[in-house]
């Protein structure tokens, strides 16, 4: 597995991978058939191996044609959990010996995703599901942490960090160390008649800081579209990165406020 950390596209209906973590070890399981025994078969721990601090997994020597499951833990050996519940492959599965990378991430879909070309590729991720996303305000029903659940399509109440007032607003993403953050993606509610939605908001300051220091100030200027729009980073070393959104105009749900749809923030976890 090239990374276990990664995550499917914006809105592809996948669950989110488990969250960032250091000192991570997977565990691999198999079935020790036993025919004649009342109890059934009997599940094996076959081994336990680090994952890279990357978030990759190379273990050359597990055998090939034989059913496991396997199972992420953290450093006091607790199994680390997702959004869809403990991180381990529910199934038991098997490859052919020689086929090498199959996937990434560790959540249902796992092998759905494409997987990177190289290493290196593998390293880049969409972090933002793995902040802890804090806000100045919050519309009554919303929440910040809608802000990095990877989703764009629906009600802006479900989807959407919406504040309270139209100006002067800010919603952070911190982790607990710092990423080598190459880009930001930030995405713009989408126009909903129905719901009295037509928020356009020009533009997004974006404040990068490490250990409570600002180490750039970044800014997408003109309209954020529903879409997307990104900017290059440079890999610099972040442990938070405040979003400031920038002139509102129309509505959300026929009041006068700003927000944002979405964040990717597509970064590497340093291996030093």
């Amino acid at each position: 597995c090239l990374n276990v950390f990664a995550n499917a596209p914006v809105d592809v209906p996948i669950p989110d991978a488990p969250a960032i973590a250091r000192d991570v070890r997977i565990r691999f399981f198999a079935s020790l058939a036993r025919p004649g025994s009342a109890a059934g078969d009997t599940v094996v721990l076959l081994r336990e191996a680090e994952v890279n601090r990357s978030g990759a997994i190379h273990e050359d020597h597990i055998p090939g044609d034989l059913p496991m499951f396997e199972q992420l833990v953290d450093a006091h050996g607790h199994v680390l959990q997702s959004v869809g519940g403990p991180a381990h492959v529910p199934g038991f599965n098997a490859g052919r010996p020689g086929t090498g990378t199959q996937c990434v991430g560790c959540h249902t879909g796992h092998t759905a995703i494409p997987v990177a070309e190289s290493y290196a590729l593998g390293k880049r991720f969409n972090a933002a599901p793995s902040a802890t996303v804090t806000a100045t305000s919050e519309s009554p029903g919303t929440a910040a942490r809608a802000l990095v659940d990877r989703r764009t399509r629906g009600d802006a109440g479900d989807v959407a960090w919406i504040a309270r007032t139209a100006s002067g607003e800010a919603a952070t993403l911190a982790w607990a160390f710092p990423l080598a953050v190459d880009s930001v993606v930030v995405y713009g509610i989408r126009p909903d008649a129905a719901k009295r939605t037509d928020l356009e908001v020009e533009g997004c300051e974006l404040l990068m800081r490490r250990a409570g220091r600002t180490i750039a100030r970044l800014r997408i200027d003109g309209p954020l579209s529903p879409d997307g729009r990104g900017i290059g980073c440079g890999g610099r070393l972040a442990d938070s990165i405040e979003l400031r959104p920038l002139v509102a105009r129309g509505r959300v749900s026929g009041e006068a406020r700003t927000g944002l749809a979405e964040v990717e923030a597509r970064a590497r976890i340093p291996e030093d």
